[in-house]
Formats: structure tokens, sequence, C-alpha cells
């Protein structure tokens, strides 16, 4: 008789669905590299939204106005802070990725090849961001949370 009683589970885990440890590696992975990215971008903008105009010199050396460049990092900051809500964040990597396009365009057309390799960097790993946070994916992520499936 004691032996069967040792074999069944707990009663707390009866009902309670399988447990995925990838999913939990998945998922911080995921958010790894969404705070990355995010910090990655509120860092860049930084100096383009400063009073310094670090980035000024640069922008003009490639014909941009020296707005341009206040423009830019209002973008990247506005957008990196929506990368990490789930539900905007496939609209927050589609216009990173966007200026991303832009700032390898720019660094190819003046030959500066190398430089184009950090947007270029980017650019993949905002793909992967707006792969994972599609609309379909994160609607099917709520649904099971309300389900009690994750």
């Amino acid at each position: 008789m004691e032996s069967s009683s040792l074999n069944a589970p707990p009663s707390d885990l009866i009902g309670r669905p399988e447990v995925y440890p990838n999913r939990s590696l998945k998922r911080i992975g995921t958010w790894f590299i969404i705070l990355l990215l995010a910090t990655i971008f509120l860092g860049a903008s930084v100096p383009k939204l400063g009073e310094l105009g670090l980035f000024d010199s640069g922008f003009t050396r490639w014909g941009y106005p020296t707005w341009f460049a206040k423009g830019i990092g209002m973008i990247e900051a506005t957008a990196a802070i929506f990368l990490i809500i789930p539900s905007t964040a496939l609209y927050s990597a589609i216009v990173l990725g966007v200026v991303m396009i832009g700032a390898i365009v720019t660094h190819l057309f003046f030959g500066e090849a190398i430089y184009a390799l950090i947007p270029f960097t980017m650019l993949l790993l905002l793909t992967f961001v707006a792969w994972v946070r599609r609309p379909e994916r994160v609607h099917t992520m709520i649904r099971r949370r309300k389900v009690g499936i994750e």
C-alpha cells in the first residue's frame, strides 16, 4: 500500500500542465536580446539628443541637416522604450529596422563599409525580435496564460 502512494504524484501537481524548460530558456534569451537592443538604442540616442552635437559633424558630412540627428535620436529613444512592450515590439522593431537600413545605406554610400557592420548586426537582431514578437504569437501567449497552459 505504501509503495503505491510513494509513486503517485503529489496532489498539487495533478492537473498542472507540463513544464517546458526550453521555453523558459528561450524566453530569457529573447528578453536578453530585447533589453540589450533597448539599452543600445537608448544609449545611442542620448548623444544625438544632447546639446553637445556629437553626431552633428557626421550628419553634416553625409549631407543631412543637423536637426536630422535630433530626429533620429527621438525615433531611437521612443522606439527603444516601445521595444520592451510585447504588443508594440513588432512595430518598434520595424521602425528601428528602417533607421538601421538608412544607416547601412549611408555608410556604404560614403565608403564606410566597416561602419555598416554595426547597424547590420542591429538589423539582424531587430528582425529576430520582430519575428518572435509578431502579433499572432503575442496573442497566442496571452491566451495561453489566461487558460493556464503556460
